[in-house]
Order: structure tokens, then C-alpha cells, then sequence
């Protein structure tokens, strides 16, 4: 919220660059850069700018690039395939979903409206071969779109019969893709995170965590030591880390979970340890956090 972008090293505890002074608005979202690990992509207003951290300055001012392809503030924005495209996938409040090409900086694929509501994600997956976009909404949708800009497959949510209070109605905040199978899971601001089956043109919505209380503002899919979690967080303080018990049944396990004394808007994983960002001037590192 305070327009800049701080570069740690979490070796040290401490900022070692900031990109400040070209945002005129909070930041709306961060990604790595398809073609090198020496960029940045940040998201601010409508646009997608792009910054070289090899800039020998401690505070960075000028960017190499910007996007044009978005009338509406940007959300989310991620790499198509790092190391083997050229491309970003970008969404945005309109309900709009772009692919830009970061080396012939244009668009590949416009998407107006592909959400009757805000777009909140985007995620590139593998699904029977075939390279694809999941996009998830405020119109309570999650849709699968191909290369061409066709969507084929969509999954609509209902709420769900839980003794948990939901406050909010089932918006779909949050992707996450198991890239093992293939899986795609879902945040939703009910609290609930659910695994969108997909076989044979038909789909399910199948719920896997409910014990958040509060919209999940967060949600990532891992690995380690051939055991599959989901790590969630969510507004009702807490994180969670959820181990898959049963893959053929869908069922897990909560295993570890952290109560935070402000809401989390977003982590990152580090080693064994969780970075927090949220409702804090402050950024919470959990030493030793993923340690199942």
C-alpha cells in the first residue's frame, strides 16, 4: 500500500533494493519474468511494468517495459511455462484475461469479459497434454481456456451445508495447480478450499479443507518427500498446512497451523520457513513452519 517494491535478503532480515516512485496506486500484484531470473514484474493500476534488479542502484526508478493490454486494474500475473515461453498471463478487475509476449511486447490473446465479475487468478496448467489457462472469479466461476482463446470447461460453485458462519458467498479468490496430476484446487472467500476434478469433458467440485473461517486469501500447492500438502491462509488469522492422506478419495489431513495476530494477504515458502505479508507494516517469518 505504500507504492514501492522491497527486494530481501532473507539471509540478513533486511531490504537490499526498492523499486519506488513510478506507482500511483498500491501494488496490485508481483511475478518472476519468463525470460531470465533477473526481472521483475509488477502490477499497479492497469499495467504490468517490468524492472531489472541488476540495476546498480539501491532504489530503481526507471523500468524496461510496461503492458498495454489491460483497461482495468491488474490482480494477478504469472509466467506461461518459465524457461520455455515468452509470455505472461495476465487478469484484471473487468473480468478481462491477456497473454502478453514479453520479447515482441504485444498481445497473443485478448479475453474480454471471459468473468462476468472481477477476475481474481490466473494459472497456466497441463491438462491431457494440452497447454491451458485456469481463471478463477467473483462471479463464482472457474473456467479452462485453450490456446486459441476458446473456453471449453467451466465449474460453478455453490455454497456449502457447514456448521462453520460463512460471511461471504463462495467468490473464487485463490488457484493452486498440483503439477504432479495434474490437479487444480481453488480458494474461495467461504473459506473453503475445494479440488476441481476434471475427466472425460465432465467436472466436480470437491471439497478438501473447510476449517477456515474466514476467506482464503492465499493457497499453493506443494511437494516434499514424495508427500503432497496444500498451504493455505486465510482472513480469519490463521495458516494451515494440509497433508493429502488419500489421493484416490481426495482427503486431507490438517498437520501444522500458525495463529497470526493480523490477516494474511499472501506467503511465500523459503526452505522450511513462511514469509507473511498482510495487514502489518511488517513481513512475519515462521522459522521452521513447514517442518511435517
Amino acid at each position: 500500500e505504500d507504492r514501492t517494491v522491497r527486494i530481501w535478503d532473507t539471509r540478513m532480515n533486511r531490504a537490499v533494493k526498492c523499486i519506488c516512485g513510478m506507482f500511483d496506486d498500491e501494488i496490485g500484484c508481483l511475478s518472476t519474468y519468463p525470460l531470465n531470473d533477473y526481472t521483475v514484474c509488477v502490477g499497479c493500476e492497469a499495467f504490468v511494468t517490468f524492472y531489472d534488479l541488476r540495476n546498480p542502484s539501491a532504489l530503481i526508478q526507471e523500468c524496461i517495459g510496461v503492458t498495454d493490454c489491460n483497461d482495468a486494474d491488474v490482480n494477478h500475473c504469472c509466467p506461461m511455462d518459465p524457461g520455455h515461453s515468452d509470455e505472461i498471463a495476465i487478469c484484471d478487475d473487468d473480468g478481462t484475461v491477456a497473454i502478453w509476449n514479453c520479447r515482441t511486447d504485444e498481445e497473443t490473446i485478448i479475453l474480454e469479459g471471459m468473468h462476468q465479475s472481477i477476475c481474481t487468478d490466473v494459472v497456466p496448467l497441463t491438462l491431457n497434454g494440452n497447454r491451458v489457462i485456469a481463471t478463477s472469479g467473483y462471479d463464482q466461476c472457474v473456467f479452462l481456456t485453450n490456446m486459441e482463446g476458446v473456453a471449453f470447461f467451466h465449474w460453478s460453485m455453490t455454497p456449502l451445508t457447514s456448521a462453520l458462519p460463512s460471511v461471504n458467498p463462495p467468490f473464487v479468490y485463490k488457484l493452486a495447480y498440483d503439477d504432479r496430476r495434474d490437479r487444480l484446487y481453488c480458494g474461495l472467500m467461504d473459506g473453503s478450499v475445494r479440488y476441481l476434478k476434471y475427466e472425460e469433458k465432465k467436472g466436480t467440485v470437491i471439497p478438501v479443507i473447510t476449517t477456515h473461517t474466514g476467506g482464503v486469501s492465499d493457497l499453493q500447492s506443494w511437494e516434499k518427500n514424495n508427500q503432497h500438502f496444500l498451504l493455505s491462509s486465510a482472513n480469519d488469522c490463521l495458516f494451515l498446512v494440509n497433508k493429502e492422506v488419500n489421493s484416490d478419495l481426495s482427503l486431507f489431513q490438517e498437520v501444522e497451523r500458525i495463529e497470526l495476530r493480523w490477516k494474511p494477504n499472501c506467503f511465500v515458502r523459503i526452505g522450511d520457513d513462511i514469509y507473511f505479508g498482510g495487514l502489518s507494516k511488517d513481513v512475519l517469518r515462521a522459522n521452521g513452519a513447514f517442518r511435517v
